[in-house]
This record gives C-alpha cells, sequence and structure tokens, in this order.
C-alpha cells in the first residue's frame, strides 16, 4: 500500500516538474533552476539544500540496510555471532 502512495505521489510530482517547465518563459532545466525563477535566489537555495538534505538521507538509509545485510550474510555463511562483527 505504501508503494503505491509513494508512486502515485511521484508521478504527480514529475507532472507538476513539466508542467512548470512549459509555463516559465526562460525554460530552466532543473529543479534549482525552476526555484529560482519562481521565488529568487532563497528558492534556489531552498530546493538544493532540500535536495541536498534528501541525497544525504537516502544514502545513510542505503548503508544501514547495506550493513545489515551484510552482517546476516555473515552471520550466516561464516557462522559468526553478530556481537562479534560489530564489536
Amino acid at each position: 500500500m505504501l508503494i503505491i502512495v509513494i508512486a502515485s505521489l511521484k508521478t504527480i510530482t514529475v507532472q507538476l516538474y513539466i508542467d512548470s517547465m512549459d509555463l516559465i518563459p526562460s525554460k530552466p532545466k532543473t529543479m534549482g533552476g525552476i526555484g529560482q525563477e519562481l521565488f529568487g535566489k532563497g528558492g534556489l537555495l531552498f530546493v538544493t539544500s532540500i535536495s541536498s538534505f534528501n541525497f544525504i538521507a537516502f544514502t545513510i538509509c542505503y548503508l544501514i540496510v547495506l550493513g545489515k545485510i551484510m552482517a546476516s550474510w555473515c552471520v550466516d555463511v561464516f557462522a559468526l555471532n553478530e556481537e562479534s562483527i560489530f564489536a
């Protein structure tokens, strides 16, 4: 159910991005360009800071999941104790 909600929100976001790109006379190609055209330099900084935060958050989540998978793999394959992995 959560996947459907996320997919529909992503679809709406992309549609809004494409529509706003067509409505702005200078035809910016990036989210930052759209923010700058609509709200000035503050909009550019706001959009890029949100994008940077999302990139860092997704990278951290990815590394957490990868670490748990590798720990589980070490426990299963090498018969190690999980406490000895993270010691």
